[in-house]
């Protein structure tokens, strides 16, 4: 019996032990938080923005316009292997005019099923725009695995990063200067 007694205390002081460590992790946790949010900062003051109360940085990112690179005859913008838009350097990217654009992907069947949405981050402003919303993948194409054909217009001009999700996981992220129509 005065071991199960010393066991039982032994137990719940472990046990309070460990809450007690929790909070204070949790505490102190914020104002790491806090650090990495300052670190965070552009030159030109901008702070996280949030959509759909998950965090998304217009800062902090690589704001180098995509690769180019040709799959087949078609011209692409985006990562090769995994991830492309259809891109010509004759019909750039315009403010306020839809244009069509094939989405390329590369990857197992199981990350490229389902919905395709595309979320857009505008480089100076932070605004967001959900571009493309559950869009239906179509299958292999011109040699990658998963397609969708889609139609984007965009509001400003500027350097904007296309964030593209499949079943709102993020897939991959595609990087392009939009300009004034002319």
């Amino acid at each position: 019996m005065k071991k199960f007694l010393f066991l039982a205390v032994t137990v719940f002081l472990l046990a309070i032990a460990g809450c007690s460590e929790k909070n204070e992790a949790e505490e102190i946790q914020p104002k790491e938080e806090e650090q990495k949010q300052t670190n965070n900062e552009s030159s030109s003051g901008l702070p996280e923005k949030l959509s759909e109360g998950k965090a998304t940085f217009a800062v902090g990112r690589d704001w180098k316009e995509s690769e180019h690179f040709k799959n087949g005859n078609s011209s692409l913008i985006g990562t090769p292997n995994l991830l492309g838009v259809s891109f010509d350097l004759n019909d750039k990217f315009y403010t306020n005019k839809p244009q069509k654009h094939i989405w390329y992907f590369w990857g197992s069947a199981a990350k490229l099923s389902g919905k395709f949405t595309v979320k857009a981050i505008h480089k100076d402003t932070a605004e967001q725009v959900e571009l493309i919303k559950d869009n239906s993948l179509g299958g292999p194409l011109n040699g990658a695995d998963n397609h969708t054909p889609t139609s984007m217009k965009f509001t400003k001009s500027g350097m904007w990063a296309l964030d593209a999700y499949i079943n709102d996981k993020l897939f991959g992220s595609v990087t392009v200067i939009v300009e004034d129509q002319k």
